[in-house]
């Protein structure tokens, strides 16, 4: 994985949604930033979902401000 701005996250359950979420990151040097993957989904996006989703817990207290979350869990 890489160890700049972007990696990879796992969620492993029944209720989560499978597949890829988000795209793959060009490995282009030209569609580099600074040398790093540019990402595609905000980290904290699969938190705020996860967050609500799964504990029902608000996320802007948590996150510091309101995140557009992903949603990741099934209905």
């Amino acid at each position: 994985t890489d160890h700049g701005s972007a990696s990879v996250m796992f969620a492993v359950g029944q209720r989560l949604k499978g597949g890829l979420h988000g795209k793959y990151p060009s490995l282009a040097p030209a569609d580099l930033k600074q040398g790093d993957l540019v990402y595609s989904t905000d980290f904290r996006g699969v938190y705020a979902g996860l967050l609500q989703d799964c504990l029902g817990a608000p996320t802007a207290p948590i996150l510091g401000k309101a995140i557009e979350p992903l949603r990741l869990v099934r209905a």
